[in-house]
């Protein structure tokens, strides 16, 4: 996570959109003004309570993030599931060289050397999003009580590549 002028970006790719400028491949430290945003998470009930952006403090270089405990709603638990799916699928397709899944993906459809690989991204965000809103769904009616966000991921279907 970065931080810059009060706002909080999730990931690099959301630096990137919000900078006009040419930036290194990989962000490391304080680059153009964005401070690595470290995050300070009390300890909390996974049932009943979910954190809640208390403040940034900043520091030179870097910028600390410090959480309140709050209840949850559904909507939010829904939204926490979803960003932190959305997260692991970029991870992955980062961590075979790609700029997020979408850019893994896109190599799919047509003749290219990375097209079997990218076919196989597709083809497991596919899979993980059906099972995701599948048990998103069973949440929300109260059929499947609440998971922790890493119980769940770990449900997620695997990539067969």
């Amino acid at each position: 996570m970065w931080y810059k002028n009060g706002k909080i970006f999730q990931n690099e790719y959301e630096v990137r959109a919000d900078c006009n400028a040419s930036l290194p491949a990989v962000l490391v430290g304080f680059c153009l003004g964005y401070k690595p945003l470290k995050q300070v998470l009390p300890e909390y009930d996974k049932d009943t309570q979910h954190l809640v952006l208390d403040r940034v403090e900043e520091r030179d270089e870097e910028a600390t993030a410090f959480y309140t405990v709050a209840q949850n709603t559904q909507e939010q638990i829904v939204q926490s599931f979803k960003s932190r799916i959305q997260a692991l699928l970029d991870e992955k397709a980062q961590a075979k060289g790609y700029d997020n899944i979408v850019s893994a993906c896109s190599y799919a459809g047509y003749a290219n050397p990375f097209r079997a690989e990218g076919e196989a991204f597709g083809v497991w965000r596919a899979n993980v999003w059906a099972y995701g809103y599948e048990q998103l769904a069973l949440i929300q009616t109260g059929a499947r009580a609440i998971p922790t966000v890493e119980e769940f991921l770990a449900e997620l279907p695997a990539m067969e590549a």
